[in-house]
């Protein structure tokens, strides 16, 4: 009877989780939308993925696959919704805008999918790991997305705790994957103890290494991030322009007065505040420098009557490509310095696949097509070495510790995302640039055209901010610094040793499944 009866509990317990499978799916992928910005609900995080990681075991590989993807493309859905607008806004017709839209949902949803895979795969290992297979299969994905077919790093899980900085410090170690995997370690430990509860009491004890590794790697954090901040004994006076140019004017040359106008009355009221440079958003300038004479000039003259250096954003043509690029202009009107943009935007500044998708998609940059850079070139100002990121390249942790090993005592982002409007597109690209500043131990600055701009300290305090859709000149004295986080001296070192370890876990669970599982190991121990 009593054999009969725990078959049957087993029997209804696996009917009740296939009923509530889709509902804990849909549950998982709407609570994280909720986490990042416009939502910024981040203590949702920590949760988000228990009802994923209760309901997916049990399931073979393609089924699982096929949820995670479900739950993925919920997420890419309800977070880059921004796309569709965007790309209406840009003249793209309906059918592709949504296509654009659906297509980059689900290429997100893939790696969900294959998080799902591995939540199946790594669920018959012992309970008390599987929270720390989870973890390291997660930052291995996101390690992925940020390279695969040129990266799509947006919105890492990491970002989700953008507006806490005690939550971000470890990013100094293992960059925002760190973080990520903090996270999932919880949402893992959390489904273990719902498991180990409701199972048989030999197994009650496996939280308890993922309790007590949370425990330790949460007072690593707390220690790092209460450790004392460099001196300000050197600070270097700075201010942004934020122009908020609409993105459908910047290249109609019937506003070019306008823009000047805008530009110029803002810089000469930053330039009273006497800063030691003065920072303007991405393609701020409205034509090509040098090439043109009338911007060229223009520029020239507000440097030389402001008597402060420009570090602005403009378009330049050269004898090798068209570049997107940051200038920096001395204070007597020279031009002394400028790094070309090294990674570009698909679809924004060039066309991936030109040959196949060019008759179909054209660039929504008005310019056209771009060339990348051949370096991330640090330009040496009176203040100090900075280190500039244009846009899209602000969200590539590898890429921005790449001007820290340069030489960049102080982080710059210009970026432009008047593409956006007041949709949740530009707070979400803000998100990434405080994980940044504490990657790096830098102050972040970066100016927006239309926000939001602002002042990052180098442990994730945001201490100034502009408003969105609006002009602006912000204030701040970021301290150039030359001491190397971990995460900026190694890079992604906590990366590679979660792929280690993911290749050796699966080859012996792999071989366990084949027959030669060690004496006396256990699947439910």
């Amino acid at each position: 009877m009593g054999a009969e009866k725990n078959i049957r509990n087993v029997v209804e317990s696996k009917g009740l989780i296939n009923r509530l499978r889709r509902p804990a799916i849909v549950l998982s992928g709407v609570l994280t939308v909720f986490c990042f910005p416009s939502f910024n609900l981040s203590s949702l995080a920590w949760v988000c993925f228990v009802p994923l990681l209760l309901t997916l075991p049990g399931l073979r590989g393609g089924q699982s696959f096929r949820w995670g993807f479900l739950a993925g493309t919920l997420v890419g859905l309800g977070t880059l919704y921004w796309i569709y607008p965007t790309c209406r806004w840009g003249g793209v017709p309906w059918p592709m805008a949504g296509l654009a839209w659906g297509g980059l949902s689900a290429y997100l949803g893939l790696y969900w999918g294959l998080f799902g895979w591995c939540v199946v795969f790594f669920s018959r290992a012992p309970l008390w790991q599987r929270p720390f297979w989870f973890a390291m299969s997660w930052v291995a994905l996101e390690w992925a997305r940020s390279w695969f077919l040129g990266g799509f790093p947006w919105l890492t899980l990491a970002c989700s705790q953008w507006q806490i900085p005690k939550h971000l410090a470890l990013a100094q170690l293992g960059g925002s994957y760190a973080v990520s995997f903090l996270v999932i370690l919880f949402n893992g430990t959390l489904a273990t103890a719902i498991l180990a509860w409701a199972n048989k009491p030999v197994v009650r004890w496996a939280p308890v290494p993922g309790i007590a590794a949370l425990i330790g790697l949460t007072a690593w954090s707390v220690w790092l991030w209460r450790r004392p901040a460099a001196l300000a004994d050197n600070p270097w006076p700075m201010a942004i322009i934020q122009g908020n140019i609409d993105q459908y004017k910047k290249w109609d040359r019937s506003y070019v007065d306008e823009i000047m106008s805008v530009y110029s009355t803002l810089t000469r009221d930053a330039a009273l505040e006497k800063p030691r440079l003065i920072v303007w958003p991405e393609t701020a300038v409205p034509g090509w420098i040098p090439n043109e004479p009338e911007p060229s000039q223009w520029v020239s003259d507000l440097a030389r009557q402001s008597a402060v250096p420009l570090l602005v954003g403009a378009v330049t043509r050269e004898q090798t490509g068209d570049y997107n690029a940051a200038f920096l202009i001395s204070e007597d009107g020279k031009w002394a310095d400028r790094y070309r943009k090294v990674h570009l935007v698909p679809f924004g500044e060039f066309v991936p696949f030109r040959r196949i998708l060019s008759p179909f998609i054209r660039v929504l940059n008005d310019l056209g097509t771009f060339d990348a850079g051949p370096s991330a070139h640090v330009l040496s100002t009176p203040g100090g070495r900075v280190g500039v990121t244009i846009c899209f390249e602000g969200l590539f942790p590898h890429l921005v510790r790449r001007f820290t090993r340069n030489g960049a005592q102080v982080l710059v982002n210009i970026t432009n995302d008047g593409w956006y409007r007041d949709t949740a597109a530009p707070e979400q690209h803000f998100s990434a640039t405080v994980l940044r500043a504490v990657e790096n131990g830098r102050w972040m600055v970066r100016a927006a055209n239309t926000g939001y701009s602002g002042f990052i300290s180098p442990r994730g305090e945001i201490v100034s901010r502009s408003l969105l859709m609006s002009p602006a000149v912000l204030y701040g004295a970021p301290v150039p610094l030359d001491r190397f986080t971990f995460y900026a001296r190694a890079g992604d070192v906590f990366v590679y040793l979660c792929l280690i370890l993911l290749l050796f876990g699966g080859y012996n669970l792999l071989e366990s499944r084949c027959g030669v599982e060690q004496p006396g190991s256990s699947r439910g121990s």
